[in-house]
């Protein structure tokens, strides 16, 4: 097999990144708080690029040097390094809703991605350029959300086919969910159970002071917003927004509550699921 090369150059490791992955969960207001944030003069917004193409086929694996090919390795070096390679975007969320093709010089370039929880560790580990921060909000919110939109067995009909040689072949994974993986005979406990492994395996991983509360977002853009504009001491001409900004699904309803809509019967065991992620729910909440 062919051996990569991970070289990193040392200016970018002493100088605050400008490229940063946005990780969240489908359904987890990822598009919203991505979408407010672009709307600084500083800030462009590159709007999943994985949805296709590489990243996606091995989203249930956690990558390694083993896993990723040198067309991935190619692809990460140029983020860190301040460029997209277009032919390995297979995505058209990104033509559609990105604010730029290209990276400008200069500004902070957010790449908002719903699908890369498994390749933290890899990412950070091989390209220190590259900042991530990510998404929490509550998952049986999430969970809701994806039965009021019905997209459960269209986006994640297979998921847990693929996720369980992984949960299976990682001891941490095993220890908490494997005894799940059989007693989630219902889409919705399915989707339960996805949403935490993905969960655990992005925010175990993620610097906790690099979090974007969605609950405190959803009360005050600005003040939700706050942690990610300091950090890269920017100012905060971002434009507020209480309208609808998904971009697939039903439009947002801001003050309604679906949780009614999963599966009152599957409800014990989804709880159980999620109390394995509660630590990693923000202080505020």
């Amino acid at each position: 097999m062919e051996e990569l090369e991970y070289t990193t150059s040392m200016e970018l490791i002493y100088e605050r990144p400008h490229t940063v992955i946005l990780n969240g969960f489908d359904r987890s207001g990822s598009s919203a708080i991505s979408k407010v944030l672009a709307t600084h003069p500083e800030i462009e917004l590159f709007m999943q690029p994985f949805n296709s193409g590489p990243v996606r086929k091995k989203m249930n694996v956690i990558w390694d040097e083993a896993t990723a090919t040198a067309v991935d390795v190619e692809f990460f070096r140029g983020l860190e390094r301040g460029e997209i390679i277009p032919s390995y975007i297979k995505s058209h969320w990104f033509e559609k809703h990105s604010t730029a093709q290209a990276f400008v010089p200069g500004k902070i370039h957010i790449i908002k991605t719903t699908i890369n929880h498994l390749l933290i560790d890899w990412t950070q580990r091989n390209f220190p350029g590259i900042d991530h921060w990510v998404i929490w909000r509550n998952p049986m919110d999430i969970l809701a959300s994806m039965v009021r939109n019905d997209v459960i067995d269209a986006w994640y009909g297979e998921a847990l086919t693929e996720l369980t040689p992984t949960i299976h072949g990682q001891q941490a994974l095993d220890q908490r969910f494997g005894q799940f993986i059989s007693r989630v005979d219902h889409p919705h406990s399915r989707a339960a159970l996805i949403i935490s492994v993905r969960t655990w395996c992005l925010f175990s991983m993620a610097n906790p002071l690099r979090v974007i509360d969605y609950e405190s977002f959803r009360k005050d853009n600005h003040a939700g917003l706050l942690p990610f504009l300091d950090y890269y001491s920017l100012s905060s001409e971002i434009t507020s927004n209480r309208n609808d900004l998904n971009i697939s699904g039903q439009r947002f309803e801001l003050e309604k509550d679906h949780r009614r809509m999963v599966d009152p019967n599957e409800l014990d065991l989804i709880q159980e699921i999620f109390l394995l992620i509660e630590a990693f729910r923000p202080i505020s909440q």
